[in-house]
């Protein structure tokens, strides 16, 4: 373990150092450990360098826009696999779980060749459309609300509520009316 915290440790140290020196002393033989005069001259000198305000705004768009559509994917595809009937639903979410067990790295060319022929490349929809689809998601979601009680949903249908309504009021907030809290 402080052999593996020594070989992560030295490469981070060292990056943060070398934010507070000059190009002088970053390449002078033998390396200083700490910064002889320290600078805080690269931090503006870097944010004017590369477009970092740009880099912050597609992260933030990326982390909103993808997080909520596998979000709305997962709870409307898991609903549908947990409580309605359609033709091959079992072999439609063992397709779902098939897809958790290509590793990413497999779909990586697939996905650009496609996105290069739609003419997204460097687009915000070519980053976020891939992305939509959560099959984890959808997974976990589904084993959960497979374990709501039934009776609950026979009750919605009863008053009358429609697969939407009952999605949101009553298998969205089952958890806190029907289930006990737990201590943790």
């Amino acid at each position: 373990m402080a052999l593996a915290v020594i070989l992560i440790g030295i490469p981070m140290y060292w990056m943060l150092i070398a934010a507070f020196k000059t190009n002088q002393e970053i390449f002078t033989a033998p390396p200083t450990w700490i910064p002889l005069a320290p600078t805080l001259d690269n931090f503006p000198t870097a944010w004017r360098q590369a477009p970092f305000g740009n880099f912050y705004v597609n992260t933030i768009i990326y982390t909103v826009v993808s997080g909520g559509a596998k979000m709305l994917q997962a709870i409307f595809s898991a609903y549908a696999f947990a409580y309605l009937r359609f033709p091959k639903k079992n072999v439609v979410f063992f397709v779902f779980l098939m897809a958790l067990m290509i590793p990413e790295e497999f779909t990586v060319l697939p996905n650009f060749l496609t996105l290069a022929n739609l003419g997204w490349i460097n687009t915000y929809q070519g980053l976020l459309v891939p992305g939509f689809v959560s099959a984890f998601g959808t997974f976990l979601l589904r084993q959960h609300f497979l374990n709501l009680p039934r009776e609950v949903l026979e009750a919605a249908r009863v008053d009358g509520a429609s697969h939407l309504r009952t999605l949101w009021s009553v298998v969205l907030r089952c958890r806190d009316q029907f289930w006990p809290r737990c201590c943790c």
